[in-house]
């Protein structure tokens, strides 16, 4: 990850090599990032309400088929990393949005291997289109839709591998700027009551 952005490279399933910037304000708060490499520059958005599955999506997708030891270790590494990028940030307390609605499924007892795979939901956004987001054996996959058959598909997948750095961007966002103001309008508060329920969970899978 590139200080003082969080921005990072994945591979894709095709060879192909991108970078992820979840930097990019969303419009009206929205949750955002881009996608540039492969002679693409893709930006990505959501609706700020649906930010908070997003994360949960992120968080479920790395206890795929692997080994409590590895995702307890991914835990550790997201806390660093946030440590380490959001060095003269602020945390937020006061929180627009929540987690409430998605913290029975942090905490809920489930094996490794049976976190759910597929079940795409499509997430409406202030600026064109809207974000498709499934969880994949391979990863994270988004897919960002026009409104109309004119505008192509983008879509992009965050590895297995790779989603601990997904995760602590978007922990980064809810730090505040030197202006006080955040790119989310979820509070650091709340994203770490989130991964701390989550962590809690683990030894249960």
């Amino acid at each position: 990850m590139t200080e003082p952005a969080p921005i990072f490279d994945i591979d894709q399933p095709d060879g192909t090599r991108l970078a992820v910037d979840l930097s990019a304000p969303g419009e009206m708060g929205d949750f955002a990032f881009r996608v540039t490499g492969d002679g693409r520059k893709d930006y990505f958005c959501a609706y700020h309400l649906y930010e908070s599955a997003i994360f949960v999506d992120v968080l479920l997708s790395l206890t795929c088929e692997r080994d409590t030891a590895d995702v307890l270790g991914d835990v550790q590494r997201i806390r660093r990393e946030v440590e380490a990028v959001a060095v003269g940030h602020d945390r937020t307390r006061r929180s627009e949005n929540t987690f409430e609605h998605h913290l029975a499924v942090l905490r809920a007892p489930s094996p490794l291997p049976a976190a759910d795979i597929g079940g795409e939901y499509r997430i409406e956004g202030h600026a064109a289109g809207t974000l498709a987001v499934s969880r994949t054996p391979a990863g994270l996959f988004f897919a960002l839709r026009g409104r109309t058959e004119s505008h192509r598909e983008r879509s992009v997948t965050v590895p297995v591998a790779d989603l601990w750095l997904f995760a602590a961007g978007m922990m980064w966002r809810s730090y505040a700027d030197d202006y006080g103001m955040s790119l989310s309008r979820l509070s650091t508060d709340a994203y770490d009551m989130a991964l701390d329920a989550f962590e809690q969970s683990i030894p249960r899978r």
